[in-house]
């Protein structure tokens, strides 16, 4: 009893003098510039803007470079080989109007296939130009997070590489609502067009009367730099053809659906690479009348209709993100 009598006041004065020289320390850490406590970073707007779509005002543009790679190609070479290189431009520029932030944009795009399926073709091939006007963010409602983009746009047939070709100008009309919960941007986006001309059905062609899709997309943030995330369109062409005896001249449909899952990297402030599988394919198995797996070629992975692809990515400005308007 004696020894915890005496000794408990050795332990007290020796946790003041613990405690005096962390505090000294402190100070002459502060005082020479040492480290000090980093607190969290709030939620900026200029933080927070990072994952809205949109750019900055004034001239941007986007780049991408690209190799693919179909899964026919790791099972049978010699007869279901599918790789090539595609790339694909696009140029905006990004202005106020009152309250309104407009972008037009112009996009275009080539193709080289590395092993083409059919020898007719001609391997080096390039898309149309694509003329688009968002308005960015047109309603941003504060109180449910939601953000609403209308599209107009035109796409112009360049003259191509491959004349069996049917060049169609067509008109779109797009709208898109997005949704960002912390790191997670979810969106949807449906996609009307209809040709300005259709070709004549007398040629052997199939004729085009309209066009939709329907997009879902969901991109999270796992680093300030790295993305992963998926999407899945539905698309639907109505076509006809008058010599076709099957049809007789009435219209039908062509359903189609893309699957996408990819992972994107900003290795730089304004460099990025992305890894991606992007599977084609029509949404019924004629078979077994079963809907298809969308994302994976399942148990049909010569039919290249999934294809591997890694791409490497340019944005002129580092707010301009890689959203899907830019994609």
């Amino acid at each position: 009893m004696r020894y915890r009598a005496t000794h408990l006041p050795m332990r007290r004065w020796a946790w003041v003098v613990v405690l005096v020289a962390g505090m000294a320390h402190a100070e002459r850490e502060y005082a020479f510039g040492g480290p000090e406590p980093v607190p969290p970073k709030p939620e900026t707007p200029e933080r927070a803007a990072r994952f809205a779509a949109g750019s900055a005002r004034g001239p941007w543009t986007f780049q991408e470079f690209g190799a693919y790679v179909g899964t026919g190609t790791f099972v049978r070479p010699e007869l279901f080989a599918l790789a090539g290189l595609t790339s694909s431009a696009v140029f905006g520029w990004g202005f106020d109007v009152g309250p309104v932030h407009l972008r037009p944009s112009v996009r275009t795009g080539w193709g080289l296939s590395l092993a083409p399926s059919d020898p007719e073709t001609t391997p080096l091939t390039h898309g149309p130009l694509s003329v688009r006007l968002a308005a960015t963010n047109l309603l941003d409602e504060p109180r449910t997070g939601l953000r609403l983009t209308p599209i107009v746009g035109l796409t112009v047939p360049l003259p191509g590489f491959d004349p069996r070709e049917d060049p169609l100008t067509t008109l779109l009309v797009a709208l898109q609502l997005e949704r960002r919960f912390g790191p997670v941007e979810l969106a949807v986006r449906g996609d009307v067009g209809k040709p300005a001309s259709a070709p004549e059905a007398s040629r052997g062609v199939f004729g085009v009367d309209w066009w939709w899709s329907a997009t879902a997309l969901v991109e999270g943030w796992i680093l300030d730099s790295l993305s992963a995330g998926a999407s899945f369109s539905w698309q639907s062409t109505q076509v006809f053809s008058s010599i076709d005896p099957l049809l007789g001249g009435r219209p039908t449909f062509i359903n189609q659906t893309v699957g996408r899952l990819f992972l994107s990297w900003a290795f730089a402030r304004l460099f990025g690479v992305t890894l991606e599988t992007q599977t084609v394919r029509r949404p019924f198995d004629p078979n077994t009348g079963q809907f298809r797996f969308p994302f994976l070629s399942f148990g049909a992975w010569a039919d290249n209709s999934t294809v591997v692809l890694v791409s490497l990515w340019f944005r002129s400005d580092v707010t301009l993100q890689r959203n899907w308007l830019e994609r």
